[in-house]
């Protein structure tokens, strides 16, 4: 009881320095009230078109600072993509996050109620407002980590991917272990993905609190294609303190494999392509090579003490049909063309950029401009 007591509090931990839009609100009409929500988009959201996975962080008035800053490092960093991420405040943690009504408490059970204002409300005005993809990801801490699993097995296609921080999964007398394994036990599943921790030395605490060792037995036990799922002991860290790399850990196991390894990008284009194409269909995977891997290859064989044309000028042409507006690719083809004294090749490249950055904004314009000018 104490665990639980303490799953219903919020610890003083959280960050700041995320860029949000002005706090929303959407009026539900099936909870019967006001819920409010913070909307952080990528840097360069206005300039492209393109459709961003989302992000939803319960407890967002609390956690959504530190999850957006640590999904954004990452995402800087080339570990995990960009999202749109979104901030749902809580107003009745118990209500909301507890799938069943227990003896035990009063005013609890709401969780199905709250799982519909999610897939008809705000999923709704989310997607109308912003450019968000069929990437989905839920994160939840506690409680709320509670209620993603609840998610995972009563609207199996709302998300796609469930980040549990060290879930309130023993709730009711481990309610979620029997559902959880009705659901698994179905015929057909959905692509999902499941991450979990929690904060205990499993070989120092009470019987009571050995809840996760059933979770785990379930999912082995029913294991299917469909659901990948990563757990993670995280003893070191208390109840209040692992949600700070908590996060970061699921973030970086849903993306397993989203940044290429170095030594895979200096095998070259081939090898990079095979990369990708293994980790093709894995929820969390790139659809393409990373833009960033195949500048990092392209300038390599430009600039290298044993330079390669041939695979450079590949390199930075298979870039631009991948990434028609990346500049930095459309000027590594120019260099290159300028390298083999192809001067008209290289003066399209660089026309090409210069009008990629004009239609941009791009702070570039400027330099490739005098770039022209020096080659006239």
């Amino acid at each position: 009881m104490l665990l639980l007591c303490l799953c219903f509090l919020l610890s003083p931990l959280a960050t700041a320095g995320v860029d949000w839009l002005p706090q929303q609100h959407i009026k539900s009409q099936i909870l019967k009230e006001q819920r409010a929500y913070r909307v952080s988009l990528p840097e360069n959201y206005e300039q492209f078109s393109r459709q961003y996975p989302l992000l939803l962080v319960l407890d967002g008035d609390h956690y959504g600072d530190l999850v957006a800053n640590n999904a954004q490092f990452l995402a800087e960093a080339g570990d995990i993509p960009e999202h749109v991420i979104v901030a749902l405040s809580s107003v009745n943690r118990l209500r909301d996050f507890t799938p069943t009504d227990s003896p035990d408490w009063h005013g609890d059970g709401g969780a199905e109620a709250f799982s519909n204002f999610i897939n008809n409300e705000l999923l709704s005005a989310l997607k109308a407002d912003y450019r968000i993809g069929g990437h989905k990801v839920i994160w939840g801490h506690s409680a709320a980590g509670l209620y993603v699993m609840y998610h995972l097995y009563t609207s199996p296609t709302t998300f796609d991917a469930y980040l549990v921080n060290d879930g309130s999964l023993d709730w009711d007398n481990g309610v979620v272990v029997d559902s959880l394994r009705q659901y698994l036990q179905k015929d057909t599943h959905p692509k999902q993905f499941l991450y979990f921790n929690n904060s205990y030395l499993l070989e120092d605490i009470p019987d009571e609190f050995r809840f996760v060792d059933h979770v785990k037995a379930v999912l082995k036990a029913n294991s299917t294609q469909s659901l990948r799922w990563v757990y993670q002991n995280l003893s070191n860290e208390s109840h209040a303190t692992i949600p700070l790399v908590g996060s970061v850990h699921a973030l970086r196991a849903l993306y397993e494999g989203y940044r290429i390894p170095e030594a895979i990008v200096y095998k070259g284009l081939e090898a990079m392509k095979s990369y990708v194409e293994s980790l093709s269909g894995r929820i969390g995977a790139k659809q393409k090579v990373a833009e960033e891997s195949l500048l990092d290859y392209g300038y390599h064989a430009l600039f290298s003490e044993h330079i390669d044309i041939e695979h450079a000028i590949e390199t930075f042409k298979y870039t631009v049909s991948l990434y028609p507006e990346s500049i930095a690719s459309l000027e590594g083809l120019y260099l290159a063309y300028e390298e083999t004294g192809n001067k008209t090749l290289a003066g399209a490249a660089l026309n090409q950029a210069i009008d990629v950055a004009k239609r941009n904004g791009s702070d570039e314009l400027q330099r490739l401009l005098d770039m022209k000018q020096g080659t006239e």
